[in-house]
């Protein structure tokens, strides 16, 4: 079968000081979802490492129509919409217990080689995915837009804690950033309803990052766009961008 599910339920430690779910928290349901998935056909990440391979992650979109509730059972259904030598694209839908859709996510990955992070031919390593065409979120992965000034700005280090098994920072921690040089009075009353990430470059233990934002102006009325740019401090390079979408807390809502 093409498609696969597991059962997934936000943790104490998953919320955040207002009662919302971190996003990153919900990046990790894919991304164990993914791994599970590619289990089930007989691959073990480490066996890719041991191989001297590994996945990137170079573009994420997810669109959250509502948050889950603290310990609510949300299905993740993941599967392999395309696939071609050099990019896959793997969606993603949540929904709660009736079937409901509460959420919904994109996402190319690469695979390269992990001595000189140049990429290879996915044919080479994979097995055989059945690939369901019907997209969760049409997405064609156009470029993301640059900043055009900076109107919030944080510098913070690279951590032990950031790195994941590639001895790279893991691409959910890069959400992290760009959230946390957001306004505080901005996340005590909006939430994200989108949140589409272009990694860029590899960060690493040691460097530090300046994450930096713009806020624009929005599609729809009440919608507050910002532009996020993850930069390394130590070269400039560009680490990764972002787009996030937010729109103000109805009554009821934790804030």
């Amino acid at each position: 079968m093409s498609h696969f599910s597991t059962i997934c339920q936000l943790r104490y430690h998953e919320v955040d000081q207002y009662g919302c779910p971190r996003i990153p928290a919900l990046m990790t349901w894919l991304q164990d979802t993914a791994i599970l998935h590619t289990k089930t056909k007989g691959l073990q990440m480490a066996e890719l490492l041991e191989q001297g391979v590994t996945f990137v992650l170079s573009r994420l979109h997810i669109e959250l129509n509502r948050y889950p509730a603290s310990h609510e059972e949300v299905a993740v259904d993941t599967w392999i919409a395309q696939c071609d030598q050099r990019f896959m694209v793997r969606d993603y839908r949540l929904s709660n217990t009736d079937g409901t859709v509460i959420g919904v996510a994109t996402t190319s990955l690469s695979m390269i080689c992990f001595a000189n992070r140049m990429p290879v031919n996915l044919d080479d390593f994979l097995p055989v995915y059945p690939c369901d065409p019907v997209r969760a979120l049409e997405d064609s992965f156009d470029t993301l837009p640059e900043l055009q000034q900076v109107d919030y700005q944080l510098n913070l280090p690279v951590l032990r804690a950031d790195l994941d098994r590639n001895d790279h920072v893991n691409n959910t921690i890069y959400a992290s950033w760009a959230l946390e040089a957001l306004p505080e009075k901005l996340v005590a009353s909006h939430r994200m309803t989108s949140l589409e990430i272009r990694y860029r470059s590899e960060a690493r233990y040691g460097e530090t990052v300046v994450i930096e934002a713009q806020k624009t102006v929005g599609a729809v009325q009440g919608e507050c766009r910002f532009l996020h740019r993850i930069i390394s401090g130590h070269d400039q390079r560009e680490l990764a961008r972002l787009v996030t979408l937010w729109v103000e807390k109805s009554v009821g809502e934790e804030a």
